[in-house]
């Protein structure tokens, strides 16, 4: 018998449905994050996580703030 087929065994079943915490989804932050294009250099402010650029519509950017 492999570790794997033997690590798996012991792994719990659960049948039961997930519990809801009542917490709704995670807001948005309240500061947009500022992103630079990495193909014409535009900077600008976005609140998705990946965003295209509204100068040249490339998904190639890279996140400048925290």
């Amino acid at each position: 018998m492999s570790i794997w087929s033997w690590l798996v065994r012991r792994v719990p079943i659960t049948t039961a449905a997930p519990r809801k915490t009542g917490k709704g989804p995670i807001p948005l932050p309240t500061e947009p994050a500022v992103f630079e294009c990495r193909v014409c250099h535009k900077v600008f402010e976005a609140r998705r996580l990946r965003p295209t650029c509204p100068e040249c519509d490339s998904s190639d950017v890279e996140l400048m703030s925290a």
